[in-house]
This record gives structure tokens, sequence and C-alpha cells, in this order.
């Protein structure tokens, strides 16, 4: 991803060079380089110079780094995700901004919203069935994290069953860690809860990932 942001950077496309920093945020994350990708996010937001192109993954992506890194308490992060949800026209993206804001009104304790997103997830899974299984798994499974902190076991046993229906491709070791939620005890899964979660990003890449049509 380095070298497409130097090459679209190089080529003066700019746009691309902006989608390019917007999606390099997704590998900075899972390599704990979180100051790293909010900086390619700025820098994105530069080029953009404040038009609604690709305005709503910039701000879903900014939000994602921010659970991530802990940084979900004010309403800054909530913000990026309701103004991220306002201007994005893509159903799967979406989707993605819609789970994101399920997790923060969760480790928010606002937890009547994020039931409302819940019920817009379970549809939209039900409906629709993202092609992209790596959303699907990411989906049951936060979903799953919702319930069990609801207290609502038998809910979160039935969709962390359906994330592990949906056989990881790579990170195994990472998400058996994850499907390891149910052998936690009540008090330590509260304390860690925010540890479990699965924020999202939108990732522009080679292969595109959309809702298929009814």
């Amino acid at each position: 991803m380095e070298k497409s942001i130097d090459f679209f950077h190089k080529k003066g496309i700019y746009i691309e060079e902006a989608r390019s920093r917007i999606s390099i945020v997704l590998e900075l994350s899972y390599q704990g380089k979180i100051d790293e990708g909010i900086a390619h996010l700025i820098t994105a937001e530069k080029i953009l110079k404040g038009s609604y192109v690709e305005r709503h993954s910039l701000l879903n992506n900014l939000a994602a780094l921010n659970i991530y890194s802990g940084k979900f308490g004010s309403d800054i992060t909530l913000n990026h995700l309701l103004n991220a949800r306002a201007t994005v026209t893509n159903e799967f993206e979406l989707f993605i901004i819609s789970m994101n804001l399920m997790i923060v009104l969760t480790l928010t304790h606002r937890i009547t919203e994020a039931k409302h997103e819940i019920n817009f997830l379970v549809e939209r899974l039900r409906q629709y069935r993202p092609k992209e299984k790596e959303i699907r798994r990411i989906a049951f499974y936060n979903i799953s994290v919702f319930y069990r902190s609801i207290s609502l076991f038998k809910k979160s046993t039935e969709y962390l069953r359906k994330a592990k229906e949906v056989f990881p491709d790579f990170d195994m070791e990472a998400w058996n860690k994850k499907f390891d939620i149910e052998n936690y005890t009540d008090t330590n899964y509260k304390v860690k809860m925010k540890y479990f979660f699965q924020p999202t990003f939108i990732y522009f890449g080679p292969t595109s990932c959309n809702f298929p049509s009814k």
C-alpha cells in the first residue's frame, strides 16, 4: 500500500492517493501503529480539502482507530460515525459504519441505541448476506459480543456459532482467541469487553466487496 501511495502521489492522481492513505490504516492497525494511521488520515483529509469524496470512509476509519486505541469515551468518535453514516451511499460501507457505531454505543453504555444498530445489522445479514465472508464473520462475532455484554448468553452463543461457521482464511490464531470469549467469567468479560470487539475499516483494494442485489 505504501507503493500505491507513492505511485499515485508521483503521478498526481491525488484522489487515489487519498484512498490509499485511507486504506493503509487497516494494515497499520494490525501492527499497532495507530499514530501513523491517524497521520495518513490527516494527510488524506488535506488532499480531499473538505470535499465529500470518501469523507465517510475517512471518518469511519478514524473512528475505528479510536476504538482500537481506547479513545471512544467522548462524543468525538460517535460523531465521526454519525457524520460518516450521513454521507455514505454504498450499502456495504453503510453496514461497516453501522457495525462500528454499534460498538461505540455499547462501549459508552447507550444500549438502547446500540440495539437499533443490532437490528439493522441482523436484518441486512438476513436479507442480503454480504459476499465478503470476512465481514459476515466479523458481524456475527460483534453481535455475539454485544449480546454477551448485556448478559443474553443464549443469543451470544447463537451468533458466536454463526461466526465460527464462517471459517477464517487467515489469522486463525487471533480468531481462536476471540472465539474463546465463552470461557471468560462475566466479571472479567465486562472489564475486557473493549478488547473483544472487532472494529472494521473501509478498504479500497483489488477485490471490491458489496452486497449482492436481491
